[in-house]
């Protein structure tokens, strides 16, 4: 995905799921609830504070890139 990001010059915030499930139980599932996330890796578009667009699983192919080309 890295070399995708830089080629299109996207440019996205990366949460570290690993970590923080472990350091911080409370915090992690409680953003995971906030965002309806069920599934990691999962990619979102959020506007405004709203999540717009979500992309769930591991679809490291041309839905990732479709993905982020459409919302950069």
């Amino acid at each position: 995905m890295e070399k995708l990001l830089q080629e299109y010059d996207i440019h996205i915030y990366y949460y570290d799921t690993t970590k923080d499930r472990e350091v911080n139980k409370y915090e992690f599932s409680k953003l995971m609830s906030k965002l309806n996330i069920t599934n990691v890796p999962t990619l979102i578009v959020i506007n405004q504070g709203k999540v717009v667009k979500k992309l769930e699983g591991d679809h490291l192919d041309t839905s990732t890139k479709n993905f982020l080309l459409e919302n950069r």
